[in-house]
């Protein structure tokens, strides 16, 4: 009826609109339940503090850049692996007495303590053996285990400062962990250098002593050449011979000397710059943290879930499933409104009186354009149908027979379903006459109308039958027929039940110029709008297109 575009927006702020108004529990409830479990952990969690101890490292190098800085390089790794090595790490838990802090004695992991509770499920006491703890160099195996994961050593960028961390459940326990740790390393380093050195120095020992005999024998060998001199030249070969194996024990005697200095009094290449102090606040679980990320977590999964919900979601959701997906043009879309307001604009108690008014509501505005179409066409004789019940055909038909009205033209406005929430009743017209009757011609068509405005009548259901009117006017087995009434009136609008539950549309609609299909929004199913138009499309009906109602957005 009207040009249409090929497809929506592929995303507009009505679709936005409507999948928050259709999902917004999962939208709600995702993000909740995230933060509620994340809030779970983080009371039932046990706190972990870190704190850190730094250590100048001062490596004996050869000068130049180059070797240098490998060799810093390489000296500052060797020194942190040791710094992490069983040896340091059994000397701080023995220091410490951590073979009885429950920190670090716990064996059983999570995984093991949950088979553990199922196998007591289904064994009887007598048979469920107790495990047994590890005890002396087992238990000092699985602390060193522990002690290692809780531990870290790494190098502060480029510098000679490498830092030692270590975490535990209590902040003054952390402390003494990483001070602890970094002394044990010194001790160690210590030791390594004390035991090179004494090595070292055993070696020098066995020289100095093979040097001395040497230097005895060349000593001896010149008193006895000088006592009976007979060659010059090989008295001074003695001499220099003497005097260098004297110059190469002095130098051996001074490194044995300083050798044994540093057994005595070793120095280590580590200090420690910053002792390890309590940490004032802990280091996990981050509540802050895990509450924005498990917030983001459940927004996230609840819109995937709400995008995936409203995908397989065949409830009619915009004009592209009612052009494309079910066939049918889509003629205007009403914006949904209150009950209260539609309630306030009802007609006056006693609409028989001549002129008196009916409120027009102003968001069937969009109703307008496809009226005047109409009336170009010469379709006069209008069948507004809903897909399913409780869409609002009823309500459209009225509106779009005042605007009808308002415009000049001649219109009637029939009722064919009557009892309950149709025309009849809402607009207080269930009497014993009605159109019913004048399908036996029993009198004139006027005198079953109401004038409910000026050029609007209205003509009500009835008593009805066994036979539904709408079937007797599509089969003619009535006197009076459709085309009698669109000889009476200009406009000739027909309100009619539900296309899913009844066949009146179906069997009115060949005798009709044209037929209205009305939809709901999140309500009618691209499946009953394909299945209705159809079956109408079946038996010759002129199906003009499709009328979203209850929109969120015009």
């Amino acid at each position: 009826m009207f040009p249409q575009r090929t497809r929506d927006d592929p995303f507009s702020l009505a679709d936005i609109s409507f999948l928050l108004g259709r999902r917004w529990r999962i939208l709600l409830f995702a993000p909740l339940i995230t933060v509620s479990l994340t809030a779970v952990y983080i009371m039932t969690a046990s706190p972990s503090f870190v704190a850190s101890t730094q250590l100048l490292i001062s490596p004996h190098v050869a000068n130049g850049e180059t070797s240098l800085a490998l060799a810093e390089d390489t000296f500052i790794e060797g020194e942190i692996e040791i710094a992490r090595s069983s040896d340091v790490l059994s000397a701080t838990a023995s220091r410490l007495s951590l073979t009885s802090d429950p920190q670090f004695t716990e064996t059983a992991s999570l995984r093991e303590r949950i088979k553990s509770a199922l196998s007591s499920l289904v064994t009887t006491p007598e048979h469920s053996g107790t495990a047994q703890s590890p005890s002396g160099d087992a238990l000092l195996e699985v602390v060193i285990d522990k002690l290692r994961n809780v531990t870290w050593v790494r190098r502060i960028g480029r510098s000679m400062i490498v830092e030692i961390s270590a975490s535990a459940d209590a902040p003054q326990r952390a402390a003494e962990i990483a001070d602890t740790l970094a002394r044990s390393y010194i001790s160690k380093n210590i030791e390594m250098k004390s035991r090179a050195a004494k090595q070292y120095s055993d070696w020098l020992q066995q020289l100095v002593n093979e040097q001395q005999n040497g230097l005895t024998k060349a000593a001896n060998e010149l008193a006895a050449f000088r006592a009976n001199p007979k060659d010059q030249y090989r008295l001074a070969e003695l001499e220099s011979q003497a005097q260098a194996r004297r110059a190469l024990f002095e130098s051996t005697l001074t490194s044995f000397t300083e050798a044994r200095q540093r057994i005595s009094s070793p120095v280590s290449d580590a200090t420690i710059v910053s002792p390890a102090t309590p940490p004032q606040s802990k280091s996990s679980p981050r509540s802050a943290l895990l509450l924005a990320f498990s917030l983001l977590t459940g927004a996230g999964m609840g819109l995937i879930w709400a995008i995936i919900r409203h995908s397989a979601d065949r409830r009619i959701s915009g004009r592209t499933q009612v052009v494309e997906l079910a066939g049918t043009p889509k003629l205007a879309s009403i914006k949904t409104f209150s009950a209260h307001q539609e309630a306030g604009r009802k007609p006056p108690a006693d609409p028989t009186s001549k002129g008196a008014p009916i409120r027009r509501l102003p968001e069937m505005q969009a109703l307008s354009p496809l009226l005047f179409n109409l009336r170009r066409k010469r379709k006069t004789a209008i069948g507004v149908t809903g897909v399913n019940e409780g869409v609002g055909a009823s309500t459209i038909a009225r509106e779009l027979a005042l605007q009808s009205a308002s415009a000049g033209a001649r219109t009637l406005l029939v009722d064919t379903i009557g009892g309950e929430g149709s025309l009849s009743r809402l607009l207080n017209h269930d009497s014993a006459k009605g159109l019913c009757k004048a399908l036996s011609r029993e009198a004139s068509l006027e005198q079953f109308t109401v004038e409910l405005a000026p050029n609007l009548y209205f003509l009500p259901c009835g008593a009805r039958g066994s036979v539904a009117p709408a079937l007797c006017l599509g089969a003619r087995t009535s006197e009076l027929t459709v085309a009698d009434m669109k000889n009476g009136f200009e406009i000739v609008i027909f309100d009619l039940a539900s296309g899913e539950v009844t066949t009146d549309a179906a069997a009115i609609g060949p005798e009709l110029d044209t037929m209205l299909l009305v939809a709901a929004q999140g309500r009618t199913t691209i499946d009953q709008l394909s299945k209705v138009a159809s079956d109408l499309r079946q038996v010759g009906t002129d199906l003009a297109g499709t009328i979203l109602n209850k929109t969120s957005g015009a």
